[in-house]
């Protein structure tokens, strides 16, 4: 697959597709599989990118191109919140970035009221989180394909490797896309991959705590979503 996507709002650059896992994604679209393409990135590092492609695959295909949910909140890496929750609690918090800090903070200061309100947003964010999830879940196992955009944080993304978890374990085909420029180094996958749990706390402190937190309804692991993941991407 040879696609173009978008560097930036103001520049356009070329982007391929240097492998792809099971069919040929047009053939199931032709065959009427209905379930589309889900397209997986990171908002921030590709988000004009997938915007970009979504319309032109869905213009070349003529199916529904979804693209996974914006998750990284203004609070960072700790992906619980809704982007509106948690501009709610940086207010709240002052600019903390995390939940325990902003807690801690808050309990330092004897604001018994400020603790409670932000565990209630909290605990409303990750309702509203998992609810979320489970629905994209379920997009990304009636497509007919997911793509994936090729950055260098997209393995580090808690949601994201659930996602992946979900392509790979239901058996859906995957079109990886490099996008020149995005920071993906395939030796770098190569190694987050093997040792997923370390290169997370290393590289972004905090997630894989919440990765945990969001497979856990789910009875599944991390060790699980490692070794899927990487027996599909990586072969």
């Amino acid at each position: 697959l040879a696609v173009e996507a978008s560097a930036s709002v103001a520049s356009r650059r070329r982007a391929t597709a240097d492998e792809a896992r099971g069919s040929a994604p047009g053939a199931a679209f032709k065959g009427g599989g209905g379930g589309g393409v889900y397209l997986i990135h990171d908002a921030e590092e590709a988000g004009a990118d997938a915007r970009y492609l979504q319309s032109r695959l869905r213009d070349g295909l003529g199916c529904a191109v979804h693209l996974n949910p914006v998750t990284r909140s203004e609070l960072g890496h700790c992906c619980l919140f809704s982007p509106a929750t948690a501009a709610v609690l940086r207010t709240t918090c002052g600019g903390s970035e995390q939940w325990p800090a902003a807690s801690a903070a808050a309990d330092a200061e004897g604001s018994a009221d400020t603790a409670a309100s932000l565990e209630e947003a909290a605990s409303a964010a990750r309702d509203s989180t998992t609810e979320a999830l489970e629905t994209a879940l379920k997009t990304v196992k009636r497509a007919d394909a997911v793509v994936v955009l090729q950055t260098r944080s997209v393995l580090l993304q808690p949601w994201l490797l659930c996602e992946l978890f979900e392509a790979c374990r239901g058996g859906v085909p995957l079109v990886t896309v490099h996008l020149r420029g995005g920071g993906y180094d395939h030796e770098h996958a190569k190694r987050c991959l093997a040792q997923l749990p370390t290169e997370l706390e290393a590289q972004r402190p905090g997630a894989l705590a919440a990765l945990r937190e969001l497979l856990e309804p789910r009875s599944l692991t991390v060790d699980e979503l490692q070794r899927c993941v990487s027996s599909v991407l990586l072969r």
